[in-house]
């Protein structure tokens, strides 16, 4: 964990790219966020310290079987109100369904949306 500390630490943009399950983030990445809240926050005690990413900008990439709207909204819900509290600033997400396995995942629109996204995260 220490190794992503560093990385995130030293970052202008932070990246979270998980699937989404059960209209929640997968517990590996729960778990990265649950430390990083505590590690990256100097919140505890008898004094507020310092959140120590304060400024860094947070996007998200996922999937979900549901509509985004439906599917990933909470997630973003709760992603929105973390960086809230720890001084971040929201980025925005894309988020694409997944029609299940006999259906391709990728395709040209999906592509483009991507590629859309990227560059507005560039120009931010």
């Amino acid at each position: 964990m220490q190794a992503i500390f560093d990385k995130v630490f030293t970052s202008e943009l932070l990246i979270l790219a998980t699937p989404i399950y059960s209209w929640y983030c997968t517990p590996p990445m729960k778990a990265a966020l649950d430390r990083l809240v505590y590690g990256m926050n100097k919140y505890y005690g008898d004094k507020k310290g310092p959140a120590l990413w304060a400024g860094k900008r947070v996007a998200l990439i996922t999937t979900c079987g549901y509509s985004p709207e439906k599917g990933a909204d909470l997630f973003e819900t709760g992603i929105i109100r973390y960086c809230k509290h720890s001084q971040l600033t929201y980025a925005g997400m894309l988020c694409e369904r997944d029609f299940g396995y006999d259906k391709a995942f990728m395709d040209d629109a999906k592509a483009g949306r991507a590629r859309v996204f990227a560059q507005n995260l560039q120009s931010l």
